[in-house]
């Protein structure tokens, strides 16, 4: 996870596609080893900057397909963590980031209804304000690079 994150902040200062990959390539093992939420909200996260890099270079497959993966893993984040959504062992700050990870990819999914459920019980929460700025601002990273990814790749071509 932390060689992800390394190499995701070193392709957002070169975008070196080189760099872009390792950092898939570390949040996937991360993904099959752990399922550590936050490690793969990220892999999903990087596979749409893959998608829209791609779908810039008019390389459309390999975006539709990088895409559909990120889709994949935030079905499984869903998957895995729903149950945790509703545990009374979990503190304020723990519950809240379980609550930001399922509203992540009920976003990344479009998932308007899953959305507003997560964002409602996320909100509930008292937490520091940095976290609310960290979900918020990964949101609307999130929601640009999928409205990017429209423009350049329309549903259904």
């Amino acid at each position: 996870g932390i060689w992800g994150a390394i190499h995701k902040h070193l392709w957002s200062i070169n975008h070196d596609d080189e760099t872009l990959d390792e950092a898939i390539a570390a949040y996937e093992r991360s993904f099959n080893l752990k399922q550590d939420y936050y490690s793969d909200i990220n892999f999903a996260f990087v596979l749409n900057l893959r998608a829209v890099e791609r779908a810039r270079n008019n390389v459309l497959l390999k975006a539709t397909a990088d895409e559909l993966w990120a889709r994949r893993i935030w079905c499984d984040v869903i998957r895995y963590m729903s149950p945790r959504a509703e545990s009374e062992e979990l503190d304020n700050e723990k519950q809240y980031w379980v609550f930001a990870t399922l509203w992540e990819c009920a976003l990344g999914l479009n998932d308007e209804a899953a959305v507003a459920k997560w964002d409602d019980k996320a909100r509930g929460l008292e937490v520091p304000a940095w976290m609310r700025q960290t979900r918020e601002k990964r949101g609307e990273r999130l929601r640009l690079l999928q409205q990017e990814l429209r423009k350049l790749v329309p549903p259904g071509s």
